[in-house]
């Protein structure tokens, strides 16, 4: 390898060869330590958001612990899988009955139901016992939607 230095010195080849060394020494020392700070300030804000999801599990299974003994659900805390599967299935159970029990209460009021969903919103207001105004609707919705279109050629995209 043939290499060329600036000076036909050799006393100043050597002070170029030893200040391209002490320049590339404090490069070299700034880059570790720019990198020591970033991984110190990523492991702090990891330790602080491990920390804090950890609270916050020990404050839910306390809240499950006191749920479990005020309404005596007997569920087992320990397999976390478990008790999700047995809550969906109550859940579900849940829903299934109460769906069971408003078609059996109301035969005819799917008809009704369509027919007020196209009607629009009436709202009355009546005052309650500290003057407020209270809007209510006289109508019952199926949909979560507000919007109310009518008209022939009216679609949405």
């Amino acid at each position: 390898m043939n290499i060329q230095l600036p000076y036909d010195n050799s006393e100043l080849n050597v002070q170029y060869l030893l200040a391209k060394n002490t320049e590339l020494n404090t490069a070299s020392s700034m880059i570790t330590v720019c990198f020591l700070v970033m991984l110190f300030i990523m492991y702090n804000t990891s330790k602080t958001v491990i920390n804090s999801y950890k609270s916050k599990n020990l404050q839910l299974q306390y809240i499950l612990n006191l749920l479990n003994q005020v309404y005596k659900l007997d569920l087992d805390l320990s397999d976390l899988s478990k008790l999700i599967n047995t809550l969906e299935d109550q859940a579900d159970e849940l829903e299934s009955e109460s769906e069971s029990e408003s078609e059996s209460d109301t035969g005819s009021a799917d008809d009704e139901n369509i027919a007020d969903t196209n009607e629009t919103i009436n709202l009355m207001v009546t005052l309650d016992n500290n003057s407020r105004r209270v809007l209510r609707s006289n109508t019952k919705h199926l949909s979560d939607s507000n919007l109310v279109i009518k008209g022939k050629g009216w679609k949405l995209d």
